[in-house]
């Protein structure tokens, strides 16, 4: 939600949106949450995604606690949880906005640049991670990117530890083929 989630200006609106190919991560989300809404489809040359919504107030006040807030882009920041549920929020932001690239041997995150230094340095102090350069590649874009195997190993498994089902195949697949060449793990 702090990365792909839309929360509405002025209804109780809560919006999920990701590429087709992570439609997998939206259907577990629709599972655990028990809510009917279907998921909707939108195809055209420049999109291929899929959109789940619901509506609860108390869901956008719960969400609002932690930085989850109408027209977020610009001022969200990386949340400070408990420290067993550390784990599930970076796998949740490296999902949304990051990459785990198996062609070019990279695990990165992008956002604003509060929330990427944020992500840097709790990684750095937690798992002793190099201190890589924050780039500004663009007027809203801030990025980190690890290309150090071991570094891409501890951050890997940091996320993935107790990871049950709630996590982009895809992308754990680039890790596994990163640390172990290629191996294919399904949800």
């Amino acid at each position: 939600m702090l990365t792909d989630g839309n929360i509405s200006l002025n209804e109780n609106t809560i919006r999920l949106s990701l590429s087709s190919k992570d439609e997998e991560i939206l259907n577990i989300f629709k599972e655990i949450t028990g809510n009917e809404n279907k998921i909707c489809i939108r195809e055209d040359e420049k999109h291929s995604e899929r959109t789940f919504q619901l509506r609860s107030k108390k869901w956008k006040d719960d969400l609002a606690k932690y930085g989850v807030v109408p027209q977020k882009t610009f001022i969200s920041e990386m949340p400070t949880l408990s420290e067993e549920m550390m784990p599930h929020l970076i796998r949740g932001m490296i999902d949304g906005d990051g990459w785990i690239s198996f062609k070019s041997h990279q695990l990165g995150f992008c956002g604003n640049e509060k929330t990427v230094n944020q992500l840097k340095n709790y990684l750095i102090k937690i798992l002793k991670v190099y201190d890589v350069k924050t780039l500004h590649p663009n007027e809203n874009l801030w990025q980190i990117t690890w290309a150090s195997k071991k570094d891409i190993e501890k951050i890997g498994n940091y996320i993935y530890q107790n990871r049950d089902r709630y996590f982009l195949t895809r992308k754990y697949n680039n890790f596994l083929q990163i640390i172990h060449g290629n191996t294919e793990v399904n949800n």
